[in-house]
């Protein structure tokens, strides 16, 4: 019985405390469901806690990436991005569960989830405190990867290089910059760059891994995406995939096994843009980079480049030391003077003087260079040692382009070689007879590095390496063209060479006769300017040239137009500038009902004869209006038959200043311009004929009409050689309103550019860009106070200073510090040339100088290279 008794009691106790564990467990679960919001929010702020520990940690190992995480920290790191993804999943059972009305049915689910989340926190908080360990001990040196080096060939002895070269290094440790565009003509040097960017030892340690991917004569965007993708797995180890078809699945690897990389992508050679994401490349937030290369500025645009970088020909100095480094050894004397005519001809390209000098090399003796450097003279016209695939590297380009844009291209071979071509030529043409079209054409050219900007603003030449080939392939079209400008030529070739040809240049020669009646039926342009011993055309010259569209007989010695123009009955341009005998367009010329350009500027003509309202298709007339007295009758026949050209967009009017009648024409002619629907560029210019005097011509995009009588419409305003005026407030600055660029120049009496005294409003409000030059009794820009409050120049852009011996400090400063806003918010770019009084640059605080485009020279007083806003050197 007793036994029987403790037992029972046993057994009793075992239930009371099944009870009591079941009742101990219920409150429990409560207590985590009663708490499931608390808790949920607890988590959330250890989270942060977790992300802002690691965040910080990411800035400080970014700051220096010549070091690396240590394996601790990388596993820490591992750590964290789990605890990260188990937070996520925790807040989206929240969300989920949030969604239940009866909280009653959902104790035990919601009771787990709470009690999830409590020791999830506790893991947190104990992760957070490991951090603590890698507040300095997580960085170590970077160790340098191996590196499949490309033999890249030196570039320090090159400076035009190597400062790009310094440049992408910079812009390879800026986290803000993620993708470089690196562009320039075939053969200036970009495939050196980017092979030392890949051997270098110092970017080795910056990137976890380097992708060298050359894309030469891949121009179709699937090639070129399956090229990198192929050359990128197979950098990995992703062998495996390279038989698939699927590009997608191949791609997907790709981006996962880059993921956890900071990688740098080196693309040579781009033919054309194309998507890298589908390639699976994409930005990893592991601050990798990618470096694009391309003769084409429009293809590293389309690729979503942030920093741009032209890459140009190399000095003199630095080619003639590759030269002789390629050749492998030094020259003497002797050999120099033609070594050095070898470099000219190659033009300063390292390509095509890396070629030359190595097939160099084999010549030992003066004669074999002599005979080689004649063959690089004639190439491609003549087999040449080492420049075959240069030229069809070349020819590749040209075939790259669209037919308007080939035209244009091989039309510029037709001018003398490094002659600058004015951009205007696109609208002469007879396939480009729009301004706007001829500007998209030639921006394509210059950005696919087939042209390139002249030393002349506006003007735009082809390097001679080019021009020999666009020869060639002239030539090679059944010798459609004879092209020889610029050959001393006293006598013009025989009637014979005329024959089927499409185009003849034989400008700048010194020709004096013609072929009397050449047959030439096919002819569409003919280049004759600057033969200026060239007096006489024969009466019949034209009779066979029914097709003729462009002729250009500026700056020869004629003194009359023959009967036979009115043959010319497909005539789209006719230049007759600086003919300066030339006294009259004869009668007949109404018979060239096509025609759409004439310059007759600087010419006797006076005045346009009635039968000028026959060519209704002009749209462009430049013409002078020289010492006239009292011949009111063709100053009324002039602008009257001007505005009965309904299609003109262009109107260019140069004035004599002693001619008494200019003043009420272009009074007639701005009254009347709304008769003109089409016109958008108008320029009136008082002087003397010169075609290398308009600066601000040059330099303005936009509208233009210049003439200081009428200054309230006007948008550009040249000041040249004026004598009575100290300053733009003598014009009276109210009626400046609308100007946007400024050009002063040798005004002899100016002494500061705007007087400021009295003045109460923003003057100049429009101006976007200003030239001075040649002003030496100008001492200051701005002279007196500003008024409080006031912003002036808000719009400049530009500021040019050249030449003027008594200027000391450019300055917009208020006298009384009334300014409130920055001052010059728009400038961009500043250049300081020629100042030996200059001794201080200060406009404000606002303006970041270091981000400025800059150029100091010869400013012996100034700092050449000012690092402050502030710059004055201390006497």
């Amino acid at each position: 019985m007793e036994v029987l008794a403790a037992a029972a009691s046993a057994g009793a106790v075992e239930t009371y405390k099944d009870v009591r564990n079941a009742v101990d467990s219920l409150d429990e679960l409560r207590d985590y469901e009663k708490n499931l919001d608390k808790n949920y929010e607890k988590l959330k702020d250890e989270a942060k806690k977790l992300y802002a520990r690691r965040s910080d940690l990411l800035v400080k190992i970014n700051r220096d990436r010549t070091k690396q995480t240590t394996e601790e920290c990388n596993v820490w790191m591992g750590k964290v991005k789990k605890l990260e993804k188990d937070v996520l999943a925790l807040e989206s059972e929240y969300e989920e569960e949030k969604r239940y009305q009866f909280k009653l049915l959902r104790l035990l689910p919601r009771s787990n989830l709470s009690k999830c989340m409590v020791e999830k926190r506790i893991d947190i908080q104990s992760c957070w405190s490991e951090g603590s360990n890698f507040v300095t001990d997580f960085l170590v040196e970077r160790s340098a990867k191996p590196i499949k080096k490309l033999k890249a060939p030196k570039i320090k002895d090159m400076p035009s290089l190597y400062v790009i070269f310094e440049d992408i290094l910079q812009c390879l440790k800026d986290s803000c910059v993620t993708r470089i565009g690196l562009w320039g003509r075939v053969g200036v040097g970009k495939t050196t760059i980017m092979q030392n960017l890949n051997d270098s030892e110092e970017i080795s340690k910056l990137f976890d891994i380097v992708f060298y991917v050359n894309l030469a004569d891949e121009g179709n965007e699937e090639k070129l995406q399956e090229r990198v993708q192929h050359q990128i797995a197979q950098k990995l180890q992703l062998n495996s995939l390279q038989d698939r078809t699927d590009t997608k699945t191949i791609a997907s690897r790709v981006s996962e096994k880059l993921e956890s990389m900071r990688f740098l992508l080196l693309l040579d050679d781009v033919w054309g843009p194309f998507d890298l994401d589908d390639c699976g490349i994409s930005e990893n937030g592991r601050d990798s980079k990618i470096v694009i290369a391309s003769r084409h500025r429009g293809h590293c645009r389309e690729m979503g480049v942030d920093h741009l970088i032209r890459v140009s020909r190399l000095s003199n100095d630095e080619a003639w030391n590759l030269f002789q480094e390629r050749l492998g050894r030094t020259l003497n004397s002797e050999f120099k003077a033609l070594g050095l005519q070898v470099i000219e001809e190659c033009d300063n390209l390292p390509l095509l003087i890396d070629k030359v000098a190595r097939a160099f090399r084999r010549k030992d003796n003066i004669l074999l260079w002599e005979a080689g450097l004649n063959k690089l003279r004639i190439w491609p016209c003549t087999k040449c040692d080492g420049m075959d695939d240069v030229f069809d590297l070349l020819r590749f380009c040209y075939e790259e382009l669209d037919e308007d844009e080939k035209f244009c291209f091989l039309y510029g071979a037709l001018y003398t070689e490094a002659y600058e071509i004015s951009e205007n030529f696109t609208q002469d043409v007879e396939q480009f007879t729009a301004i706007q079209k001829g500007q998209e054409i030639l921006h394509d050219l210059m950005d696919a590095s087939l042209l390139e900007n002249g030393e002349k603003v506006k003007h735009v030449k082809m390097n001679k390496v080019l021009r020999k080939m666009a020869l060639k392939i002239l030539e090679s079209e059944d010798s459609k063209c004879l092209v020889k400008p610029g050959k001393e030529l006293q006598k013009t070739p025989e009637s014979k060479e005329w024959k089927k040809k499409l185009r003849i240049s034989l400008m700048d020669n010194k020709l004096n006769t013609l072929p009397e009646k050449p047959d030439c039926n096919n002819l569409l342009t003919l280049l004759l300017q600057r033969n200026t011993d060239l007096a006489v055309i024969p009466g019949q010259f034209f009779e066979s040239m029914q097709s003729l569209r462009v002729l250009d007989l500026q700056s020869t010695d004629i003194v009359e137009l023959p009967s036979s123009l009115s043959c010319l009955v497909c005539l789209r341009a006719l230049y007759l500038n600086s003919c300066r005998k030339l006294l009259k367009l004869p009668a007949k010329i109404k018979a060239l009902k096509l025609l759409e350009v004439l310059d007759i500027r600087g010419t006797g003509i006076n005045f346009l004869p009635v039968e000028i309202k026959c060519l209704s298709q002009l749209r462009c007339v430049r013409m002078s209006l020289s010492k006239i007295y009292g011949k009111s009758r063709y100053m009324k026949t002039n602008h009257t038959m001007i505005l009965q050209l309904s299609l003109l967009e262009e109107l260019v009017i140069d004035i004599h200043p002693e001619n008494k009648w200019w003043d009420k024409v272009v009074r007639d002619i701005i009254q009347n311009m709304a008769i003109l629907t089409k016109l958008t560029y108008l320029s009136f210019s008082i002087g003397q004929y010169d075609e290398t005097r308009y600066k601000i011509l040059d330099n303005y995009e936009g509208q233009i009409c210049r003439h200081y009588q009428v200054l309230a419409e006007v948008n550009a305003l040249e000041l040249i050689g004026c004598k009575r005026f100290l300053n733009l407030s003598d014009f009276g600055l109210d009626n400046m309103t609308k100007i946007r660029s400024c050009l002063i120049e040798s005004c002899n009496e100016m002494e500061s550019v705007v007087n400021g005294n009295g003045i109460t409003r923003a003057v100049l409000e429009c101006l976007e860009k200003m030239y001075i030059s040649n002003v030496p009794k100008l001492e200051r820009f701005w002279e007196g106070s500003i008024p409080p409050g006031i912003q002036q120049f808000s719009n400049l852009q530009h500021l040019e200073i050249e030449a003027c011996h008594e200027i000391e400090e450019v300055t917009l400063e208020a006298e009384n510090n009334g300014m409130n806003a920055p001052a010059l918010p728009s400038l961009k770019s500043i250049i300081l040339v020629g100042l030996p009084s200059l001794r201080s640059i200060y406009i404000d605080d606002s303006l970041d100088w270091e981000s400025l485009d800059k150029r100091i020279s010869m400013c012996p007083q100034l700092d050449s290279l000012p690092s402050r806003r502030r710059i004055q050197r201390q006497s």
